[in-house]
């Protein structure tokens, strides 16, 4: 197992190096104690979209809609880079607003950030294969209305927290599991991920699911296999990189070192493992508190302009 840097201040995350150059790693860690972005008002902890367009009707007549939010200038003429969050709640609850401050951030560094509604449990009745099929629709439709929405088709990044960030891992994974009606020509692959606490290795040593008593995901181990991103890697996976709480209980710690080794044994990635030491399930959420949230903001934003999906912060 690798080992964190030792040099890591406690109350920081620590930096583990999976598969990275030195330089990468170098500046993973300077980034890290650099300290967060600033503190958000209480107004800027939920920002209203400036668009919720639909990309899917279910058969009931409701709708699932994408937040958009726009840079500054924007144009649909543009051609800029994007990023599509989906939200955590276990597959049975939640909604895009915990990534609002995120999708805000990124629109005002010059992205078209936007966060998926995707059918959950108490509201639809749903599994999480249905939630799966949802998220390849969303960023499917998002490549095809890239020409409408200012953006660069190949340079759309995913990201999300915890089941959330299960969908948005499943993008670049399982081919198989789609609505009907989807343009299957359209790979909605993403050109990164940022993944927070993600459900990323669902199957290793889980019990039947399927009994509601039990669990409220309604799924066996076989059918949780279908869509576990980790049973279904290969070279393709794009670069990544993980935020992880030490003492999370709901995704435990080792779950997210083996999904990264996997990723990177596998030849995708590179995908990086940031590590907070004694944090829990949902740390990074800009309602836990400023700092852990502006920590994992800075990294996210650090390495996509690593990733060439912005220009770096001015100085």
């Amino acid at each position: 197992m690798t080992q964190p840097n030792p040099t890591a201040r406690p109350g920081r995350p620590s930096v583990w190096r999976t598969a990275l150059p030195r330089l990468a790693l170098f500046l993973a860690i300077a980034a890290t104690l650099a300290g967060p972005v600033r503190a958000q008002s209480q107004g800027e902890r939920n920002p209203a979209p400036d668009a919720r367009l639909t990309y899917a009707t279910l058969a009931d007549g409701a709708e699932l809609q994408i937040w958009v939010y726009k840079p500054p200038g924007w144009s649909p003429s543009d051609r800029r880079a994007a990023i599509l969050f989906f939200f955590g709640g276990g597959w049975s609850g939640g909604n895009p607003s915990q990534f609002a401050p995120h999708a805000k951030h990124f629109a005002d560094r010059g992205m078209v950030a936007m966060a998926a509604e995707y059918r959950i449990r108490s509201k639809h009745n749903s599994t999480p294969i249905d939630s799966t099929k949802d998220a390849r629709s969303a960023m499917r439709w998002v490549i095809a209305q890239a020409g409408e929405l200012g953006v660069d088709p190949a340079r759309i990044a995913a990201g999300g927290g915890s089941a959330g960030g299960h969908l948005a891992a499943t993008l670049p994974t399982i081919r198989d599991v789609n609505n009907a009606g989807d343009d299957l020509s359209i790979d909605p692959r993403p050109a990164a991920l940022v993944l927070f606490n993600p459900a990323a290795n669902l199957t290793g040593d889980v019990a039947d699911l399927s009994d509601p008593s039990r669990h409220r995901s309604g799924l066996t181990v076989a059918e949780f296999a279908t869509i576990d991103p980790i049973r279904h890697l290969d070279a393709r996976f794009p670069p990544c990189i993980v935020f992880h709480g030490t003492a999370d209980e709901t995704v435990t710690f080792d779950k997210a070192e083996a999904f990264v080794e996997a990723v990177n044994a596998a030849g995708g990635g590179p995908c990086r493992l940031v590590a907070f030491e004694g944090r829990g399930h949902g740390f990074f959420n800009s309602s836990r508190g400023a700092d852990d949230f502006g920590t994992t903001l800075r990294l996210s934003d650090d390495f996509l302009v690593e990733q060439g999906l912005l220009e770096p912060r001015a100085e």
